[in-house]
């Protein structure tokens, strides 16, 4: 007798990460009131982690192809391109986390409230933990979630994203040449044409060590001074989220509804004049997760420096 349970796929790109891949699978496998799939792309590991997932591809959940190193943006969207037609759900999932048993299932139920045929994506609080799992605390809970945040921030971490069948074909329809990350791409394109649904209570145990390639306990920096070289020197800083929102304008400008069109015009031409860079930032009109990531982007915008 077929299931009735929703189906989700999990994408899985991994890399030189067969230290922390069991207690992943294991907890992916476990997940509760949904049928699991799990589809595993290799980005070139040097280590022995084909090895262990030919092993773990044992059990008939599991898929994997190992491939040339793409780097995890171009991987996990090389996933999300040949995601399972089944699934009703997609959701993204790093190497070396550990998931709570009703991560899956309290996904699944906040999406269920929005339409099938509305692109919705969810995304959740995370638990830090360290390299043996013991508890560092907890990620804040942003301020905004949506269109005016995602233009100059990612709060939809990656291993917390599940997106519905409509975001997924919706993402995949004009995927990017370039992008600071994968979910902050999907995280961007679904709100401004979908839902996003945060969960304030998290369900994933992050763990935190020397090897991430994006660490969530950089956000816990205090002062100014080194909240403003953080994001002007971290990767998914906000002074290159000007170039990811001039490729979203290539894929999906005449698309945008006229306000969300309007914003995304203003905040470029923020790049291109001191006079529109001092009127956009004065005006408030997107915004960072905490106050003071808030004034630091808007100094940065004045100077375009973003």
């Amino acid at each position: 007798m077929p299931s009735t349970r929703p189906t989700v796929a999990v994408l899985l790109s991994t890399y030189d990460g067969s230290r922390w891949l069991a207690p992943q699978f294991e907890s992916l496998l476990a997940q509760r009131d949904v049928d699991v799939m799990v589809r595993v792309r290799d980005d070139g590991s040097r280590d022995d982690t084909p090895q262990l997932l030919a092993r773990w591809a044992a059990d008939r959940r599991i898929e994997y192809e190992c491939g040339g190193n793409l780097g995890v943006v171009r991987s996990y969207l090389a996933l999300l391109a040949a995601a399972p037609p089944t699934a009703e759900f997609v959701a993204f999932s790093d190497q070396d986390d550990v998931w709570l048993p009703d991560k899956l299932s309290a996904a699944v139920r906040r999406l269920a409230t929005h339409d099938p045929s509305l692109p919705a994506l969810y995304c959740s609080r995370t638990r830090y933990v360290d390299e043996t799992l013991q508890p560092l605390g907890l990620s804040r809970i942003p301020r905004i979630v949506g269109y005016t945040n995602a233009l100059v921030e990612n709060v939809a971490t990656g291993c917390t994203v599940v997106m519905n069948r409509s975001a997924v074909d919706l993402v995949n329809a004009r995927p990017p040449s370039a992008a600071l990350m994968h979910d902050w791409w999907c995280y961007l394109v679904v709100s401004a044409f979908g839902a996003v649904e945060y969960d304030p209570i998290p369900r994933i145990l992050y763990r935190q060590h020397g090897g991430n390639v994006i660490g969530g306990r950089s956000g816990w920096v205090a002062s100014v001074p080194d909240r403003f070289r953080r994001l002007r020197l971290r990767r998914d800083g906000a002074f290159r989220c000007s170039n990811q929102a001039a490729e979203f304008l290539r894929c999906h400008g005449e698309r945008l509804a006229p306000e969300k069109r309007a914003l995304l015009d203003d905040f470029l031409a923020a790049r291109r004049s001191t006079p529109a860079a001092l009127a956009f930032a004065a005006s408030g009109r997107v915004h960072r997760a905490s106050p003071q990531d808030d004034l630091v982007l808007r100094a940065m915008i004045a100077a375009r420096l973003f």
